[in-house]
């Protein structure tokens, strides 16, 4: 099912009633005939109740970002809450937008994406990413609170980053630019956190051997 653009409004019995507004398309695949997303541990049982305005779906509670087709719910920023979390169609992968129902103030009752590495672009870098291939990918480790995104473009160019939970936020501390000439040059910049700041640490160049990979 094609939805364009749809409204979701978000419900539990403490602080949480908000509403999302998507930006289409979203392809959401009919589940259930009921709108009740269950969140179960062996102390804790919620539900949080999710409307749309077009049809009720079941929407599962994942563990890694390819695991939810279009929707779906995910601790990302390991604080113990689900956040709701929307996947796009690009041209060969799929991004993510991520949104904090728990905690985060909504705007004028819509709720914005988060921002840093779970908004929709960190320097030109759509952060949150997979595809078929594996070649781009998001891998949460959740019991070391660590995430690691990867994004292929095209044949030559490679992006990954490095994010942790630190002092109550998840931060990039490092990220690495790879990027193959036609000359046979593989450049290869890296940047780490230093003082709060993501500052350029190295930049080296190889020279790849292309006989080698011909034979």
């Amino acid at each position: 099912m094609l939805i364009l653009s749809s409204q979701f409004k978000l419900q539990r019995g403490d602080s949480i009633n908000k509403y999302i507004v998507t930006d289409g398309p979203l392809y959401f695949q009919f589940q259930h005939a009921y709108s009740t997303v269950y969140d179960r541990e062996e102390e804790n049982d919620k539900s949080l109740d999710v409307t749309l305005e077009y049809d009720d779906f079941m929407f599962n509670v994942a563990q890694q970002l390819d695991e939810i087709f279009d929707a779906g719910f995910m601790d990302v920023d390991f604080d113990g809450e689900m956040e709701f979390i929307l996947a796009s169609e690009g041209y060969s992968d799929k991004g993510y937008a991520c949104f904090d129902v728990a905690n985060a103030p909504d705007y004028k009752g819509v709720l914005e994406p988060m921002d840093g590495v779970f908004g929709r672009f960190v320097d030109n870098f759509n952060p949150l990413i997979t595809d078929e291939n594996k070649r781009s990918k998001t891998v949460f480790d959740h019991e070391n609170k660590t995430i690691f995104i990867a994004q292929q473009i095209g044949c030559c160019s490679r992006t990954e980053i490095w994010a942790k939970l630190m002092d109550g936020e998840v931060k990039i501390y490092k990220q690495v630019e790879k990027v193959v000439y036609a000359s046979g040059e593989e450049h290869v910049i890296t940047y780490q956190l230093i003082d709060g700041t993501m500052k350029q640490t190295s930049h080296e160049v190889k020279r790849i051997d292309r006989s080698s990979s011909e034979n």
